[in-house]
């Protein structure tokens, strides 16, 4: 009989910070983000007065307003560059180590802009860095309020995404004929028209999770689109064009095959817009009668 072993809570520790966080696309909520930080440290700044801080200039009353205001809509602009950066990478999810990696990053960065906008000057590089401890504490003070409540929104709707199945329907081949000429429309989970591309310019679909990317050629260049919904939907909507499932994780516009590939067992595809490889598995060999061994 198998022995059990049951996880102690030092063991679930690295199963923690491994747990998987999706940020979400939604500008709602990245604006929600960066506004309640803001707005949560305007506030506790000019309220509370906190370390002391309005002992570090002599400033009158509404002077100290726009002063200690001024480190709030800082920090928001670290948010938002932060936000921009991971905008611009296409980064959809993370795990918690990275979430307090990027955090520690964060308040990096705050420190230094912190120091600077408190002196009105440069420092010499040695000044600085004997300042940074104490600002990044009162940094990592000032946010982590803001940031864990953030944390635990995101995390709430990532479970309440993974645990929400998706509802396999039957497609409606026949709207594709609504479309231009030409053009491969592509639906959401729900049915509901997301975006449309010319057929030729499509490369291959990879699944990811609950998730899909359609890769395509705009402009000579690679790019891809997020959608939510799954292959095994996208193969029923798509039946008759030219994207074939190929593999479980992957559907390929054939008419962009250019080089075909035999190692061992393994068939292997080259396609035209794209350096990624995609394999063939065996059980879709035979929808590509074409390029089966000889």
């Amino acid at each position: 009989m198998p022995k059990i072993i049951k996880l102690t809570p030092v063991m679930q520790v690295p199963a923690i910070f491994n747990a998987r966080i999706r940020i979400p696309e939604e500008k709602k909520f990245w604006y929600f983000l960066i506004v309640f930080t803001t707005v949560f440290n305007l506030f506790f700044l000019n309220t509370f007065l906190p370390f002391n801080i309005n002992t570090w200039r002599n400033d009158a009353a509404f002077e100290q307003l726009l002063h200690l205001s001024g480190f709030a809509i800082l920090g928001g602009a670290v948010l938002t560059l932060s936000h921009c950066l991971l905008q611009l990478l296409e980064i959809r999810q993370f795990a918690l180590k990275t979430y307090l990696l990027r955090y520690f990053v964060e308040l990096l960065i705050m420190s230094v802009v912190f120091i600077l906008y408190q002196e009105g000057d440069w420092l010499p590089f040695t000044e600085l860095l004997k300042e940074v401890p104490i600002s990044f504490k009162y940094s990592l003070l000032s946010t982590i309020l803001p940031y864990s409540l953030c944390f635990l929104l995101f995390r709430n709707l990532t479970l309440k995404e993974k645990n929400q199945p998706i509802v396999e329907k039957e497609p409606i081949v026949a709207d594709q004929e609504k479309f231009f000429k030409g053009m491969i429309g592509f639906r959401d989970e729900r049915n509901q028209l997301q975006f449309s591309i010319s057929a030729d310019q499509v490369i291959y679909l990879e699944a990811a999770d609950n998730y899909l990317y359609v890769y395509c050629v705009d402009k000579g260049q690679e790019t891809k689109h997020l959608l939510r919904n799954t292959l095994k939907n996208m193969e029923l909507l798509l039946a008759g064009s030219a994207l074939k499932r190929c593999h479980r994780s992957y559907m390929v516009n054939e008419e962009r095959v250019r080089f075909v590939r035999y190692e061992k067992s393994k068939c292997l595809l080259s396609l035209h817009g794209t350096d990624q490889v995609i394999p063939v598995s065996n059980r879709y060999l035979s929808a590509f009668g074409e390029i089966n061994r000889p």
